[in-house]
């Protein structure tokens, strides 16, 4: 849902990244393009 409503006000949205959270620990530093 967060897509479509990005899409909307076009601004950039990542998502889909199922199971992430256990690879991504606390403290990670993260780059995500949203173009």
């Amino acid at each position: 849902m967060g897509g479509i409503i990005a899409r909307e006000y076009e601004i950039p949205c990542a998502s889909g990244f199922m199971g992430i959270m256990a690879i991504i620990k606390d403290g990670d530093l993260l780059e995500v393009d949203g173009k």
